[in-house]
């Protein structure tokens, strides 16, 4: 520590006089920039506040320009709306009605080829029944002629067994009249050669008992060969008997078997017939119930074709719009804000409150720092008393630094408790005036 005079008080107050003009010229220095500063935020604040005016001013002609302009588009929007959904509307009428005429020649168009499809079915099953009884009646028919063909032959061979019947029963009654002509031819014959044989014995005049023996013996030979005769005769009429009999069953099995061709002719006729009838019954209730078939389908089509026009119409109907209505026409907002317009303000229409702006206040500088604020800010010493502190501080520090002050008899504590006095005397002289 430098000391000034005794123990430099006074040199310390010569150096805070230094320092507070030192002070004093660095605050002085420091307004005069601060100052510098301020006036330049000032005048920075007054231009942002001029501007935030005109922009604010700008700002509002903005909006209402875009109101007027919004006002003008809704307007021109609203008609074009209203035109482009009437546009729509009518487009969505003329689609609809195009639809329902369209609508309208699909049903003809469908109906007419159902019409034509059902006339071909009934057509094709009328055929079908023609051609079924066509053919019936010329199996028919065949089957008759062949019947009455088989019936006609077997007519002819029983005609024709009964003539070869009659024919060989004649010839074998012929052959039995023959035969028994013959027999009577030859018993006469027998007869007479006997009687001639007997007239010429008596003739010869034979008598006596030979010559009846004789005449006897030619009587016997006689009746012998006319029993014999009698027997051929008798013979020949069993083997006559006998193939009429087997004529008769020849004519009986002939007939037997004509009949029962008659029978299987007229049989398989039946048969035949009753299927040929059947096949028809049932072809005929098919082609009823093929008929009625296509009838009832006939009517379902038709049925769909109907529902299918009435949803096609339905959706033509459908495909119409709402027919459009005119949107209120928006508020002029000149009208509307008329209230708001200044007066004053001739070449332009307000229409938006302009807000109250207060004038900007003026600049007020901050007050020039004084000399005297700084004179005596850092205090003045007490010359006397700061150097007997300074003394004791002085003799303290010694003592303390050598442990014991012989010649004055202190101690370490002693020095330290001179030290401490020294420091309270300074501290108090730093507030002197």
């Amino acid at each position: 520590m430098p000391f000034g005079g005794l123990f430099g008080a006074a040199d310390r107050n010569n150096q805070k006089r230094k320092a507070e003009d030192a002070a004093y010229e660095r605050a002085k220095e420091a307004w005069e920039k601060q100052e510098e500063i301020r006036q330049n935020e000032y005048d920075y604040q007054l231009g942002q506040h001029e501007a935030a005016i005109e922009s604010q001013e700008a700002n509002l002609k903005f909006q209402e320009l875009t109101l007027r302009d919004s006002y003008q588009f809704e307007v021109a929007q609203n008609i074009a709306e209203y035109d482009a959904a009437k546009r729509a509307y009518d487009a969505s009428v003329e689609r609809a009605t195009n639809q329902l005429s369209f609508n309208e020649m699909a049903e003809n168009v469908a109906r007419n080829e159902q019409q034509q499809k059902v006339r071909d079915d009934l057509l094709g099953i009328m055929f079908e029944k023609s051609d079924m009884l066509l053919e019936h009646q010329a199996k028919t028919t065949g089957l008759a002629m062949t019947k009455s063909t088989e019936l006609r032959d077997q007519n002819f061979r029983a005609a024709e067994v009964n003539a070869k019947f009659n024919s060989d029963l004649g010839n074998l009654r012929i052959e039995r009249r023959q035969t028994r002509a013959k027999a009577q031819q030859d018993t006469q014959n027998t007869i007479l050669a006997g009687l001639k044989a007997a007239g010429e014995l008596r003739a010869k005049g034979s008598s006596g008992r030979s010559s009846a023996k004789t005449v006897l013996g030619v009587m016997a030979e006689s009746g012998a060969a006319r029993a014999a005769i009698a027997n051929g005769l008798m013979y020949a009429e069993d083997s006559i008997d006998l193939g009429i009999a087997q004529l008769r069953d020849m004519l009986i099995l002939d007939q037997t078997k004509v009949l029962a061709a008659q029978m299987d002719a007229n049989n398989k006729f039946t048969l035949e017939q009753s299927s040929l009838d059947a096949t028809k019954s049932m072809g005929l209730m098919k082609a009823d119930k093929a008929e009625l078939s296509i009838k009832i389908r006939d009517q379902i089509v038709r049925d769909k074709i109907s529902n299918a026009r009435a949803q096609a119409d339905l959706n033509a109907e459908n495909m119409i719009m709402m027919q459009p209505e005119r949107l209120p026409i928006p508020s002029d907002p000149s009208i509307l804000y008329a209230q708001f317009d200044d007066p004053e303000t001739e070449d332009y229409v307000e229409i938006l409150t302009r807000p109250f702006t207060p004038d900007f206040p003026e600049f007020v500088p901050m007050p020039k720092p004084s000399k005297d604020e700084f004179k005596y800010m850092l205090g003045r010493e007490n010359v006397g008393l700061s150097n007997f502190g300074d003394a004791l501080g002085l003799a303290g520090s010694i003592a303390g630094g050598i442990g014991a002050i012989a010649p004055f008899g202190m101690t370490a504590a002693s020095a330290g408790t001179f030290t401490q006095i020294g420091r309270g005397l300074q501290l108090s002289s730093n507030f002197f005036r």
